[in-house]
């Protein structure tokens, strides 16, 4: 009798590392390849097996095509791998797959219909949009089913190209859609941006938990409905805000103590977020602000439904760009775009630059028409912000106006080094005392006479602040939650 008697290779062991294989966590994938290579040396197989074995010997139902690149994710050279888990991925989210349905794909003996061709869509039956550049495509789709601005529509345009290559950029601005009141076709333009974006994760109500589990697995294109019920600016909800704004760059991440060890999940991901009013000043300086309002009937808006072929076709075209595509990172950008602004307009100015000189100057009219819409309130607010960080980290019930404008001027990448004015409109220069009273006057806040709170026979009074002064603007501008807020004065030089 045989005592050697090989055990049956073990399937469904494979399907479930298999299954695994499909995280975007980059450690995750190395760590299943270490167990996938085991298995497959314990049976004196190969990673040229791995179809075969997955889908129990019927092979010849797969596309060969995707045999191949399956193979592939076992090559010993990296950049094999990983274009080869390039090309996987592109197809699935070309399909609108995901890799559990890549994994069902190899275990059927039967091929299912959108495996059958690796081939990118062809379009419709009696399209005639065959001839235009995808971006003037996504424009068009744009235009039949949601009111906007033109700046606002190049924005919007420019932002969903940008969700399909948003990983070759430091940074990927949030989308932030807001209306004074409902009814003025937010979701809407959710639910399209819905069927046009890679990967969407749509939801009109998850937790910080759920948002950075699911943006580690799948690094999807995140897309927050009804984010005025989240209630970002309340102090629970600090390490939503958190996520929201760590998100907003390349390496952002939420380390936590996970099942008893440290535990990094990324945060970095394309993200839209809807809602009634404003959201807190951090969000909405990392956004391309979309401020909607009530369609007033005239033009002509096409009733949306969901996909369609023609959505699809797009869709198909929006993949092959994203694949091809050479871009960028850093184009030309106008002098009225600054700090967040210009940070957040990068990409999408390098988007349009890769359609022509006609669009790269409609992404930067839009660009400058967005920072002259949002510049003044943005900027009286964000000085509020800074005052009561100087503030709180100085412990202080008072300080001199020179002392305030010393601090502010020293705020690293801060507007206040350059200033500009208002108006957006003067010669950079650093802010003045009376520039700081011209800022704080809307908000019924002036200079006074103030005294040092220790005074001596030599103590001299001077113009300055009372913090007591700021609190209601800082109750009625700013976030809830002060000890939420990344307080910038913590960046003061020299301190």
């Amino acid at each position: 009798m045989n005592k050697h008697i090989t055990p049956a290779f073990d399937h469904a062991l494979l399907a479930k590392l298999f299954r695994l294989l499909g995280s975007d966590n980059e450690h995750e994938r190395t760590v299943v390849i270490a167990k996938i290579n085991s298995v497959l040396a314990r049976y004196n197989k190969t990673w040229a097996d791995v179809p075969a074995l997955l889908g129990r010997g019927s092979i010849i139902t797969v596309n060969a095509d995707i045999a191949h690149y399956v193979s592939a994710l076992g090559s010993r050279d990296a950049g094999e791998r990983e274009s080869s888990r390039q090309w996987l991925n592109h197809l699935l989210i070309r399909c609108r797959k995901t890799w559990n349905d890549l994994t069902d794909l190899l275990l059927s003996p039967i091929s299912p219909s959108w495996a059958d061709s690796t081939t990118d869509s062809t379009p419709p039956p009696g399209f005639d949009g065959t001839n235009f550049a995808i971006i003037d495509l996504v424009l068009r789709v744009v235009e039949w089913f949601i009111w906007l601005t033109p700046a606002q529509r190049v924005a919007v345009t420019l932002w969903i190209l940008h969700a399909h290559v948003y990983d070759r950029f430091q940074i990927t601005p949030r989308l932030a859609v807001v209306s004074p009141v409902r009814g003025c076709g937010k979701t809407v333009l959710v639910e399209l941006i819905e069927t046009l974006v890679p990967k969407p994760e749509k939801s009109d109500t998850i937790t910080a938990a759920a948002i950075y589990h699911v943006i580690d697995e799948r690094h999807p294109t995140v897309l927050l409905d009804e984010g005025d019920n989240i209630g970002l600016a309340l102090a629970p909800n600090g390490i939503y805000r958190a996520i929201l704004n760590s998100g907003h760059r390349r390496g952002g991440y939420r380390t936590i103590l996970y099942q008893g060890q440290l535990r990094r999940f990324s945060t970095h991901a394309p993200l839209l977020v809807a809602g009634i009013g404003r959201f807190p000043l951090p969000l909405m300086h990392r956004a391309v602000v979309i401020e909607m309002e009530r369609y007033d009937g005239s033009g002509d808006l096409k009733r949306f439904t969901g996909r369609d072929p023609v959505i699809d076709y797009i869709y198909g075209r929006l993949r092959t760009w994203a694949r091809e595509v050479e871009l960028n990172a850093d184009p030309e950008l106008p002098q009225q775009l600054r700090n967040r602004q210009a940070d957040n307009w990068r990409p999408l100015l390098a988007i349009g630059d890769t359609f022509g000189p006609d669009w790269g100057r409609l992404a930067r009219d839009a660009a400058i028409a967005f920072a002259r819409a949002h510049q003044d309130e943005d900027a009286g607010v964000l000085l509020l912000h800074d005052i009561r960080g100087i503030f709180d980290q100085r412990g202080v019930d008072r300080l001199f106006s020179e002392v305030l404008v010393a601090a502010l001027n020293d705020i690293e990448d801060s507007i206040w080094y350059d200033w500009r004015g208002p108006q957006g409109d003067q010669q950079p220069h650093r802010l003045s005392q009376g520039g700081l009273a011209q800022m704080l006057a809307p908000f019924g806040i002036r200079p006074r006479t103030i005294w040092p709170p220790r005074r001596g026979p030599i103590s001299k009074s001077k113009k300055g602040y009372l913090r007591s002064q700021f609190e209601n603007a800082w109750r009625s501008y700013c976030d809830a939650d002060t000890a939420s807020q990344s307080s910038t004065a913590r960046h003061l030089r020299g301190m």
